[in-house]
């Protein structure tokens, strides 16, 4: 269980603040755009229901990494992992000039890397330890 003294790191704060304004802004584009609003970019339904979802899970792990919940922190590095896959396999988009993918990889491993450094683990497991008071 976490104290709540713990002191939340700077860098949680700004994971947290900046997924969830992708969140709110990705789930205000896909219900502009499912109300015909959007005439800038001719999407199919099923993207505009994808931006819904991915933008209630990034308000989902924004407020678990606000509270310093460890589901957050785990769940936000298993999608980063998976962004480092994905990242991976568009290799031949890379061949034909996408430098995003260099781009999406190497923000997915630095989150991932700073997510799994022993100071942010140890700040979401918030343990405290106690002396044994039965042993003299």
């Amino acid at each position: 269980m976490r104290s709540s003294r713990t002191k939340r790191p700077l860098g949680i704060s700004l994971l947290s603040v900046l997924l969830g304004l992708t969140g709110i802004i990705s789930i205000a584009f896909s219900f502009w755009s499912y109300l015909g609003y959007n005439t800038i970019f001719e999407l199919p339904e099923i993207s505009i229901t994808s931006f819904a979802y991915v933008g209630s899970i990034n308000v989902t792990i924004a407020y678990g990494l606000w509270n310093m919940k460890d589901w957050a922190r785990t769940l936000l590095v298993t999608l980063g992992l998976m962004g480092i896959i994905f990242s991976i396999a568009s290799v031949p988009i890379l061949i034909e000039g996408n430098f995003l993918v260099v781009v999406g990889a190497f923000l997915a491993g630095s989150i991932v890397w700073y997510l799994n450094r022993k100071e942010i683990k140890q700040s979401f497991k918030g343990r405290i330890m106690v002396r044994n008071l039965y042993s003299i």
